[in-house]
């Protein structure tokens, strides 16, 4: 199945006993925990947007694992990005907050916000001994995981929240790539399509089809974005289909890439969520992971998948051979992609997440 249907979406769930007085907090110091990897840690963001507009004279503060700092490297709604690993560097870095919103959903990042004694302690359920930790577990909307996360956030009297994803690209070298120089006249399309899990990986042959016919159909422009681990693939993928090859660059390099162009058609990895920080256009071929979890709910943001009954299984390995990305062709992608190009300036995205 292909396009955008709209992901199972909870109406807003009753609030924890207790949760009545946060409405009336007004703390100094708020800490964000949500240590990665990149498309949760971008996912997160509106709930660092909404706490500043609740409380502009708060500190907002965000603890990240260190190799995800640069992704929160200019974002106006934190005041400090705080890097760290381990129970201990945790508990350091939460000293001082008045309230914890624990987004990690990991004892270990609960049992910090308890050593370092922060009084208010804000998460989802994850189990009877993490829960115990904190002091109001918030059952989540099931949604778009960035409407799934920023639900939590309604305990503080917090009604509506933009879904819009904060990333500040880099300033300089922008749009910067090496080997072959971009062909043709028609868009500029990035394709993303390598994969930390080979259960989330379409295979390459079709990778290149794909790619020959957006040259010889669309005239289109092909940027092919890649990781170090994959960059003697990238170099091969990018020869056969006559691509430019995006230049080695950190997080915000990728969104200053990624901005350049009409559409991002990739794999379910981190890619996908820099380009809807970016207001890209995006096209995710999804394998075993869940469509409506993980799509943005928007005409300019489509999924194709295969309806196959073990799907989604979020697993790292495949007993058939990863079949629900194999049976999946390339032409259906082609439709998607005709049906997003041209669509204009997307629009910003508000739920709400109290009645």
């Amino acid at each position: 199945m292909s396009g955008w249907p709209p992901p199972p979406t909870d109406a807003p769930l009753p609030l924890p006993a207790g949760a009545s007085a946060l409405e009336h907090l007004t703390p100094r110091r708020v800490a964000i925990v949500q240590l990665g990897f990149l498309g949760d840690v971008l996912l997160a963001t509106p709930v660092a947007r909404a706490l500043r507009v609740r409380w502009p004279g708060a500190r907002i503060v965000w603890v990240v694992h260190p190799r995800f700092v640069e992704a929160l490297v200019g974002n106006v709604d934190i005041d400090d990005v705080i890097p760290a690993a381990g129970l201990f560097g945790l508990v350091r870095a939460l000293r001082g907050a008045d309230v914890c919103v624990d987004l990690q959903r990991s004892t270990a990042a609960s049992l910090a916000a308890w050593f370092a004694g922060v009084r208010i302690r804000v998460g989802r359920p994850a189990g009877w001994l993490r829960d115990r930790l904190l002091s109001h577990v918030v059952p989540a909307q099931r949604a778009y995981s960035a409407h799934f996360r920023a639900s939590v956030v309604r305990v503080f009297g917090i009604s509506e929240v933009s879904l819009d994803l904060s990333l500040a690209p880099a300033k300089e070298g922008a749009g910067q790539s090496t080997g072959l120089p971009p062909v043709g006249r028609g868009p500029i399309v990035a394709l993303a399509p390598f994969a930390r899990l080979p259960t989330r990986q379409w295979p390459m042959a079709r990778w290149e089809a794909l790619g020959v016919r957006l040259r010889a159909e669309k005239d289109a422009r092909l940027v092919v974005l890649w990781g170090p681990p994959d960059e003697e693939r990238a170099r091969s993928f990018a020869r056969a289909i006559g691509a430019s090859l995006a230049a080695p660059t950190g997080i915000r390099g990728l969104a200053a890439q990624v901005a350049t162009c009409d559409m991002l058609v990739g794999a379910c990895s981190g890619p996908r969520h820099v380009a809807v920080s970016q207001r890209v256009p995006t096209v995710t071929l999804h394998g075993a992971t869940a469509v409506g979890g993980w799509t943005r709910p928007s005409a300019w943001h489509r999924a194709a998948w295969t309806e196959l009954p073990c799907r989604p299984c979020n697993r790292a390995t495949c007993p058939i051979g990863v079949k629900c990305l194999a049976e999946l062709d390339e032409g259906r992608v082609m439709l998607l992609i005709d049906a997003v190009l041209g669509l204009g300036p997307e629009p910003e995205l508000v739920v709400r997440i109290r009645p």
